[in-house]
């Protein structure tokens, strides 16, 4: 019989490390974390195998290269057309993620477009008609707190940005490859990556350098599965009465939250937060409302189930 993985301490000190700086090789882990290189290796290794980690991943400005992420939740008028419509979305070439909900609606989709417009245009080619479709609400993403870290640090101040204008920054085909390939294993080498696309590990080396002080690679992140540390996942949406991101920021700081994005429209804010049962996720939810003291005009509370699909370089990137 094969025995369950069992995180132990040094487990939890590479996870913390690498969750949001998946790009530090092995020696830099080790110094870090005292562990020799070698079981470093050997550790990440058995937790990509036995799914606490899922991916290693770059996050990326899609602004700079014209493009808004948005998040899309519908609720379908029966079981029998959200089904159908499944193989649908996944083929759409925008797609970032799609996930199973329970709530008031079916599914997440998060995507990427330069509008509104664009979008309803795609989900109605995809067979999101309005005859199937029972509520939908699209969610124009501005991302001001983002961490993969399992059990943070209340006071550690991590990645963040300001509201961005659409830019048109031209990348060439070695650009969008080096970013497709990141995409695809965040921890590939820069002699793999070099192979692959025929040019000098420097070139690549240069490159990724030069996303990063463009700003179209925000930082590299470990896409760790909460669901193995026994921790449900839940969408929280508020309606706040000011718009005001130093109560963001203060959400931001509960242990638990692990993503917010600043929305226009009814919405204010759409949150990502994690918990291990019911009484975490009251408490969570009365720290919340805590902080935004009278400010919550509205709020709803929906759950992940299992995310089907993730691609942080979809299709229309590469064209």
């Amino acid at each position: 019989m094969k025995r369950e993985y069992k995180l132990d301490k040094k487990d939890l000190k590479i996870l913390d490390v690498v969750s949001d700086n998946a790009r530090l090789s092995y020696s830099q882990i080790g110094k870090i974390t005292m562990i020799s290189k070698d079981r470093v290796r050997e550790r990440i290794l058995n937790l990509q195998k036995n799914i606490f980690i899922l991916s290693f991943f770059p996050l990326i400005g899609y602004e700079k290269l014209g493009y808004r992420k948005f998040h899309v939740l519908i609720s379908f008028k029966s079981l029998e057309d959200a089904n159908k419509t499944q193989a649908n979305i996944k083929r759409l070439n925008n797609v970032m993620a799609f996930t199973w909900l329970a709530g008031n609606y079916d599914y997440e989709i998060q995507l990427l477009s330069k509008n509104e417009k664009e979008i309803r245009i795609q989900l109605n080619k995809a067979g999101l008609t309005k005859d199937k479709i029972k509520k939908i609400v699209i969610l124009p993403a501005n991302i001001v707190y983002y961490t993969m870290l399992v059990n943070k640090d209340n006071n550690k101040e991590l990645w963040s940005y300001k509201e961005n204008r659409l830019e048109s920054n031209k990348i060439d085909n070695i650009d969008k490859n080096i970013l497709y390939c990141l995409s695809q294993e965040g921890r590939t080498k820069l002699i793999d990556m070099a192979g692959k696309l025929k040019v000098s590990p420097d070139v690549v080396r240069y490159r990724i350098k030069l996303l990063i002080s463009k700003g179209i690679i925000c930082g590299f992140y470990s896409r760790v599965n909460k669901h193995r540390f026994g921790l449900n996942s839940y969408i929280y949406l508020i309606k706040l009465k000011n718009n005001d991101k130093e109560i963001l920021h203060e959400i931001s700081k509960l242990h638990n939250v692990y993503y917010i994005s600043s929305s226009k429209g009814y919405w204010t804010a759409l949150l990502n937060l994690y918990a291990k049962d019911n009484k975490e996720l009251i408490e969570t939810l009365n720290k919340i409302r805590g902080i935004s003291k009278s400010d919550i005009l509205n709020s709803e509370l929906i759950i992940l189930l299992d995310r089907y699909f993730f691609n942080t370089f979809p299709e229309i990137l590469l064209e």
